[in-house]
């Protein structure tokens, strides 16, 4: 876990979810050009469908959450390649932080801590 600008970052656990999504469904509105999925066809998207991306499911997909105090205020997911020959490489599948929390340095320190996940495995 990492404390920046008093932000707590942190693997997205089962809790997160309901407000992860709201963060996403804010973020895929104001600002559409940011995402490759459109705001209406995921607002309908169930909640269950995020599960995947919680660490510790075996899978090489995990999402890091940023948090201020209670408030989830941002979100960086991220997959690495399952396949040996290939392990060194990982995509980030998205990031956001809260038009509110902006400028602080929140996304750099999601992408730090995801860096520093990587490197550890």
């Amino acid at each position: 876990m990492t404390a920046v600008t008093d932000v707590l970052i942190r693997p997205m656990a089962e809790p997160d979810l309901l407000a992860y999504k709201a963060l996403r469904d804010a973020m895929l509105t104001s600002h559409p050009e940011a995402f490759t999925s459109d705001a209406e066809t995921e607002s309908r998207r169930d909640l269950a469908s995020y599960r995947n991306r919680l660490a510790g499911n075996g899978s090489t997909l995990f999402t890091l959450v940023a948090l201020d105090g209670p408030k989830l205020v941002g979100a960086l997911t991220c997959e690495r390649e399952p396949r040996r020959n290939v392990h060194h490489l990982a995509h980030l599948i998205g990031m956001m932080v809260s038009d509110t929390h902006a400028g602080r340095g929140i996304g750099r320190a999601l992408l730090a801590e995801t860096l520093a996940r990587l490197r550890a495995t």
